[in-house]
């Protein structure tokens, strides 16, 4: 990883890091070594996260 990471500062590039999740001490650490972006997720799996909150939320309302 650090090579990655010194050829993107020789380059001026952002390190970027994908497809690391639920893994919190990974991710940190990577961020520690330079990564700036990083992909946590998907669009869908926060859109989807989102809409199932909403149908809780909307199911625990009384009917009567």
């Amino acid at each position: 990883m650090s090579g990655s990471r010194d050829a993107c500062r020789t380059h001026g590039k952002v390190l970027g890091v994908g497809g690391i999740r639920h893994n919190v001490a990974l991710q940190g650490e990577l961020i520690r070594l330079g990564a700036r972006f990083v992909i946590a997720g998907t669009d869908v799996n926060y859109v989807l996260a989102g809409a199932r909150q909403d149908t809780t939320a909307l199911r625990a309302i009384p009917l009567r």
